[in-house]
């Protein structure tokens, strides 16, 4: 059990760290993404060839970046958490970036990685109140066993002087057979003897 419990944790820490590698990631993602539309941007109304805006490309690019990445870390550490995460995220990023033209897509322009960003910071909160609830499961379990530990040590004691008084009471009762044997033999012989000196 607290092999298991180890894994358990490190297993934790492994997704705290890959979901703050994420998070971090899309922050710096989103950043560049947001400088280098500033810089090939000509005005609000630009757009590429197919119709598509460049705020919308960048952002596209961006979430794509940061999509493999989160898919990456999911695989690296074998967390199906991770790999809903990054399937979550995929999901509004699709959402966010096919309303372009609306309003609702020009608010996620602004912050394409918004939505992710609040599921990777809800999964650190969730993340962290378990490994909160572990640590006090194993501060639980280190009292319980070191108290088991105790009253194991006291029973032993316990036993070991019993142990000790029934080897000495084993031994006097021993004793005493022996003594008894003699006696029954010197009673035997004195009343042998008693019968002898009345038949003088």
């Amino acid at each position: 059990r607290a092999a298991q419990f180890q894994e358990e944790v490190k297993s934790r820490k492994a997704e705290l760290d890959a979901v703050t590698n994420a998070k971090k990631f899309i922050q710096d993602s989103s950043a560049s993404s947001l400088v280098s539309v500033s810089f090939v941007q000509v005005s609000s109304s630009s757009s590429s060839s197919d119709g598509t805006s460049v705020e919308a490309v960048a952002a596209a690019n961006a979430a794509s970046g940061a999509l493999k990445q989160l898919r990456g870390l999911a695989r690296t550490t074998g967390s199906l958490a991770l790999a809903q995460l990054a399937s979550r995220a995929s999901a509004a990023m699709r959402y966010a970036l096919a309303g372009q033209g609306t309003a609702r897509g020009a608010a996620a322009l602004k912050d394409p990685f918004a939505k992710v960003k609040s599921m990777i910071t809800n999964m650190v909160s969730k993340l962290e109140k378990e490994k909160q609830a572990d640590m006090q499961q194993k501060a639980f379990c280190d009292k319980e066993m070191a108290q088991s530990t105790k009253s194991k040590e006291s029973k032993e004691d316990e036993v070991s002087v019993l142990t000790t008084r029934l080897e000495t009471t084993s031994a006097q009762v021993a004793r005493l057979q022996e003594e008894l044997k003699t006696l029954a033999k010197e009673l035997r012989d004195t009343a042998q003897s008693q019968v002898e000196m009345d038949r003088i």
